[in-house]
């Protein structure tokens, strides 16, 4: 769910100087730091509404984790502000113990390179992402408390892309198709105490604007995780009162193969990440979820390392209890 940066035209038509990542592309959008404070914990059956906000701002790493400078002197700086709406529907048809779930995104995205390079191509609609599942309720973990949830999705490349003959590398969609399942858990420690976490697998087709030439990105590993505290001696009770939490969280990612160019392996073309910051989430007693995380990456390679800030709203819609 984050903006995709296409940097094989990038350094193929623009910097081919730099033969060793000429044709090196960033994985699909992903899920990094949206989801994390009690991501496996949903409160039951129904329609539930998220809207985000995030605001990412980072500079280009090469395979050796240092500040590219393709003009050898000015870093490459790249920014982008996410619009997401989502839509997920709890339904109450049971699947393997569970509840069966289907969701989309759709994500607006402004992109934006900074002086001297002037790279973007289209911002606008990103690409949608259409998944299914199943979320488990009532599942224990060592005697605790561990709703966890299951679910495939599948990134459509049908956002806005116009590359302008391959000198506006950076646009909102992909132009490659990816399939990512999932699976995220919250597991209570206790009342105050819990642990979330979402963990994706993503496959990639090829890339194919590059005349004569089919690039595929390698399969990507990446988790979400997030460490909770419920503050005070409020607790959510529907129409009464409502709760805050503060926490840890952050996300990591490491590409496990590398991207291929025509079929060949591309040496140094793994990506990889970390990253840690704060969190805090209020519930309130009406169904509304708040949460504010801002995530510092500490490490990265093969891609931006900067700073991601999100804003998330949920409203919960239950079933209407039949008179």
């Amino acid at each position: 769910m984050k903006t995709k940066v296409c940097y094989a035209i990038l350094f193929l038509t623009i910097f081919s100087s730099v033969s060793s990542i000429a044709q090196d592309l960033p994985q699909a959008p992903g899920n990094f730091g949206l989801t994390n404070v009690l991501d496996g914990a949903v409160p039951g059956p129904g329609f539930y509404s998220f809207e985000y906000v995030s605001h990412y701002s980072g500079v280009l790493q090469d395979p050796f984790g240092n500040d590219l400078k393709p003009n050898g002197v000015d870093k490459l700086k790249i920014s982008s502000l996410l619009l997401m709406n989502q839509g997920v529907w709890v339904t109450k048809v049971k699947v393997l113990g569970g509840n069966l779930l289907f969701d989309a995104l759709v994500p607006i995205v402004v992109l934006d390179s900074k002086k001297p390079y002037d790279l973007i191509g289209k911002s606008g609609l990103g690409d949608v992402i259409l998944g299914a599942g199943v979320q488990w309720f009532d599942t224990k973990l060592f005697g605790l408390p561990f709703p966890n949830r299951l679910e495939l999705d599948f990134v459509l490349p049908i956002g806005s892309y116009n590359d302008n003959g391959g000198t506006s590398p950076i646009n909102a969609s992909s132009r490659f198709l990816s399939v990512e399942p999932y699976w995220a858990s919250t597991l209570f420690f206790n009342k105050d105490f819990s642990f979330s976490m979402r963990n994706h697998l993503t496959f990639n087709g090829k890339y194919k604007e590059i005349p004569n030439t089919d690039v595929q990105v390698g399969v990507n590993y990446h988790l979400n995780y997030s460490l909770e505290h419920l503050v005070g001696k409020s607790r959510f009770a529907p129409g009464k009162s409502g709760e805050f939490r503060l926490g840890v969280q952050g996300y990591l990612a490491e590409q496990l193969s590398n991207d291929k160019v025509n079929g060949v392996n591309l040496p140094n073309s793994k990506e990889s990440v970390f990253a840690i910051g704060p969190l805090l989430q209020l519930q309130t007693k009406t169904g509304w979820f708040l949460a504010l995380t801002t995530a510092f990456e500490v490490s990265a390679v093969n891609r931006p390392q900067g700073t991601r800030t999100t804003l998330r709203f949920i409203k919960y819609f239950p079933p209407k209890v039949k008179k």
